[in-house]
């Protein structure tokens, strides 16, 4: 005989054991911090990159891709070599401000 259902987590209710998992993740994360940083800063610029944009991927809700037509037959091209990837260091807080803002408008 069928089982009846009796209703489980209401909807927006979240599991709690990825609840767990996630804050327990979030204090490793909290509690290593200082060696996580040393860690970034002894990377390449380009690792250093790609490693905060997968790091970003635990924290930056993940976005569906957006197409845009807009008429212009504009063709926008992204080189990440060591050649065309700045020193992240070198460069002045306004600077990194600036290309942060530009990175935003360019994926808002």
């Amino acid at each position: 005989m069928r089982k009846l259902k009796t209703g489980g987590r209401k909807a927006g209710t979240p599991n709690r054991t990825t609840l767990h998992i996630r804050d327990s993740f979030e204090l490793l994360i909290q509690g290593n911090m200082a060696t996580l940083k040393a860690d970034l800063k002894s990377l390449k610029p380009i690792d250093r990159l790609k490693m905060i944009i997968e790091l970003s991927k635990f924290v930056v809700p993940t976005l569906k891709a957006v197409a845009v037509n807009d008429g212009s037959e504009e063709t926008i091209t992204i080189d990440f070599t060591e050649e065309t990837t700045p020193d992240l260091k070198l460069l002045s807080t306004d600077e990194l401000i600036e290309r942060a803002n530009a990175i935003r408008r360019i994926t808002n």
